[in-house]
């Protein structure tokens, strides 16, 4: 039997706290509560991924009623980046190193950028020129969609200007986009 594929405590902390300001928001701290996770407590070392990816959806159909599951979960992604990452202090620290490195040297290291989130995703990295890339993540919990919305934001916060991320492969839990950006 294979381990537990669980979410560390910091991806909690930034994304349901930090970016998507859960505990200013009582509504939405009271639906993750009862679906079993109360912000109001100190946030436990590690959370089952298949559950912290079912709580960060209800917090994106909370908090853009107006879009499709998938766009939601797409800009509860480029939230995890905008805000998420810089609530954190090892998430701000990890994202003024990738500033330093670029778009496309922080795309190459996108599987051990991940692994400091989660114990499960792994990354498979592919240049297809200087300013496109082709990433394939996975096993995926968590919408694919989210992941989209990580790299979009992600390439845009580190410099690239107009990004495209296009999803190009579906094979089970593993899904690739290619990236492509302007410098």
């Amino acid at each position: 039997m294979g381990h537990e594929r669980v979410e560390f405590e910091q991806v909690a902390d930034g994304l349901l706290k930090g970016a998507m300001e859960a505990l200013s928001d009582p509504p939405l701290v009271e639906k993750l509560r009862l679906a079993g996770l109360d912000l109001n407590r100190k946030l436990a070392p590690a959370y089952p991924a298949v559950e912290f990816y079912r709580w960060m959806v209800i917090a994106a159909r909370h908090r853009y009623p107006q879009l499709s599951e998938a766009e939601a979960c797409r800009e509860v992604g480029r939230l995890a980046v905008i805000r998420g990452m810089t609530s954190t202090l090892l998430g701000s620290a990890a994202l003024h190193a990738m500033k330093m490195l670029g778009v496309r040297r922080s795309l190459k290291r996108i599987g051990s950028s991940l692994k400091h989130g989660n114990n499960y995703i792994d990354a498979k990295v592919a240049e297809l020129g200087p300013t496109s890339m082709e990433i394939q993540l996975g096993p995926l919990v968590g919408p694919p969609s989210y992941y989209e919305g990580v790299l979009e934001e992600g390439s845009r916060i580190l410099g690239g200007k107009e990004v495209q991320v296009t999803r190009v492969r579906s094979e089970g839990e593993h899904v690739a986009w290619q990236v492509d950006w302007k410098e």
